[in-house]
């Protein structure tokens, strides 16, 4: 295998694990992969470039669902502590 060949592989990789991701909620290790494998195929400049865009953003707005879904549930989590301790 080439590098174009690795790059494709790439590209198509990090698309399905985008689709994946959103399709099954997959939570923080299948869009970091899948991020990695894009920006990997960006830089080595494939010739499937689209699919390569499609799987860095859908995977990147998997991670920054569940990185907003994690601030939430600390400051949920966070504001009832203080409230039991101010209850009592």
């Amino acid at each position: 295998m080439n590098i174009n060949e690795h790059s494709r592989a790439f590209s198509i990789t990090s698309f399905v694990l985008g689709i994946a991701s959103v399709v099954s909620g997959w939570t923080f290790f299948a869009p970091i992969t899948g991020l990695v494998f894009g920006i990997l195929a960006l830089r080595r400049g494939t010739q499937d470039r689209a699919l390569a865009l499609w799987g860095v953003w859908l995977n990147a707005v998997m991670l920054a669902l569940w990185v907003l879904a994690g601030i939430v549930a600390v400051a949920v989590f966070g504001f009832g502590a203080l409230a039991l301790v101010f209850a009592a």
